[in-house]
């Protein structure tokens, strides 16, 4: 499966979903905020299923390198 979660989405997802999740475990905010592991998975795997449902995709592809190959050198062999 292709990601649709990516650059200052993801990272967003990742620290606020570590925070609440953070928050909920220490007791601060209600358990509610258990969500934040939700949104730290998505932020981790790079998809998330509401983004699939609704078409909405923020990942973009990193560039293909490009494969240099050295030429053989041929010619005479020298014997």
């Amino acid at each position: 499966m292709d990601g649709n979660v990516g650059g200052a989405d993801r990272m967003i997802r990742m620290t606020v979903g570590a925070g609440l999740a953070l928050a909920a475990l220490l007791g601060v905010i209600e358990p509610w905020g258990w969500i934040g592991l939700f949104l730290l998975g998505t932020g981790v795997f790079e998809v998330c299923p509401v983004n699939s449902l609704i078409g909405r995709s923020t990942y973009v592809r990193p560039p293909r390198k490009a494969v240099v190959r050295k030429r053989e050198r041929g010619g005479s062999s020298r014997s």
